[in-house]
């Protein structure tokens, strides 16, 4: 049972690292132990910059931004130009034929759909905003939360700390008192 439970430890730890492999390794104890010092405000504003999720969303906002400027643009006049041009003929020598085309579109009244358009482009930015917001939200409760899971480990481990030294010391006075007699061995 305990060889299975080791197997399927192993199996769980490569999923969570994603190793697609079932060659054996050892895990490495730590040499020692390195505290990590950020301020809550630095690992806030490094997840509000790194996070991708922040990052697809201020695509997105980008994106809601230009296509009201792309729904607006349709109140403006369009013009458009085409040219060409083609060797062929019927008899030889062919000719060259050359074309040129150019038309200007003035919109004059649409049945205020240009207006609709880009009134909708808003309210689509203004919802990828309040998205964005709920996000961040998100974001900020995370990072609180680890934060404040990351000092309540400090603490934790400077207490077992002083837990191992205090061990240390009553083995010291046992094995002393062994020394002298005065201790059993299961003592």
């Amino acid at each position: 049972t305990a060889k299975n439970n080791i197997s399927l430890a192993r199996v769980t730890l490569n999923n969570a690292m994603g190793i697609l492999t079932a060659d054996l390794y050892r895990v490495e104890e730590p040499v020692a132990f390195e505290q990590y010092v950020i301020t809550q405000d630095a690992a806030l504003e490094r997840a509000m910059r790194a996070r991708p999720e922040l990052i697809s969303q201020r695509a997105l906002e980008q994106a809601a931004e230009s296509a009201i400027k792309t729904a607006q643009a349709d109140f403006f006049p369009t013009v458009t130009g085409a040219a060409g041009y083609t060797y062929n003929g019927q008899e030889f020598p062919l000719v060259w034929n050359w074309n040129v085309l150019g038309s200007l579109n003035i919109p004059i009244f649409s049945g205020f759909l240009t207006k609709q358009q880009v009134a909708e482009a808003r309210a689509n930015l203004l919802r990828t905003k309040a998205t964005g917001d709920v996000l961040k939200q998100t974001v900020l409760a995370e990072v609180s939360q680890a934060y404040l899971n990351l000092e309540a480990t400090k603490e934790s481990l400077r207490v077992t700390a002083v837990t191992v030294t205090q061990a240390k010391e009553r083995m010291a006075l046992v094995e002393g008192r062994y020394r002298a007699g005065l201790a059993s061995a299961v003592e």
